[in-house]
C-alpha cells in the first residue's frame, strides 16, 4: 500500500482472487506488477475448491513455489477482503477492454463479526496494449474525461483502518 501511495515506479502485490460467490470457489493466486502506468499479472489457478474461511484460517494452504518467496511473505497474512460486481465490455475494434466495478465492499479479514464497509462509487477502467495508448488518449479527450489513479486495495485499507 505504501509503495502505491508514495508513487513508486515499480511495485508488486500478491492477492487471491476468485469469481462468483465467496461460499466456495477455485482461487487464483496473482502477483500484480506495476511499472509506471503499465501493469501485468502472473497467476496460478488452483484445482482445489476452498471457502473464504478456509483461506483466512490457514493461509499455508497455498503453495508459493512459482513466485519469489521473499516478496510473497505478505500473502501469509491477509490484509483486506475486497468484493465487487464487475461488468466487462470490448470495443468494436477489440483493442480496448472496459471494466466497470460497482457495489464495492471492504472488510478486515480477522475482525469478528466481520463488518462490511460499502464504497458508493463505481470504477471504470480501460485496459489496452501499450501501442494503443494514442487511440485511448484520443477517446478520453473526445469524451471529455481524464485519467485518474484508483486502487481498491488502498481505499479499502484506508477505510478499514479508520
Amino acid at each position: 500500500m505504501k509503495a502505491n501511495i508514495d508513487g513508486h515506479y515499480q511495485r508488486s502485490k500478491f492477492r487471491i482472487r476468485w469469481y462468483g460467490e465467496a461460499h466456495s470457489f477455485y482461487p487464483i493466486l496473482e502477483e500484480k506488477i506495476k511499472k509506471g502506468e503499465l501493469g501485468f499479472k502472473k497467476s496460478i489457478d488452483f484445482n482445489e475448491q476452498f471457502t473464504q474461511e478456509d483461506l483466512l484460517k490457514n493461509y499455508s494452504l497455498i503453495e508459493l513455489d512459482d513466485f519469489d518467496q521473499s516478496n510473497a511473505l505478505s500473502l501469509r497474512h491477509p490484509s483486506l477482503i475486497n468484493s465487487y460486481h464487475r461488468k466487462y465490455y470490448l470495443s468494436a475494434n477489440q483493442k480496448i477492454r472496459v471494466t466497470i466495478d460497482q457495489n464495492i465492499h471492504y472488510a478486515h479479514p480477522t475482525q469478528s463479526p466481520r463488518k462490511m464497509i460499502h464504497n458508493h462509487i463505481g470504477i471504470l477502467e480501460l485496459k489496452f496494449e501499450q501501442e494503443d495508448y494514442p487511440l485511448v488518449q484520443s477517446l478520453i479527450q473526445s469524451l471529455n474525461l481524464r485519467f485518474d489513479k484508483n486502487s481498491k486495495y488502498v481505499e479499502g485499507m484506508r477505510r478499514i483502518l479508520e
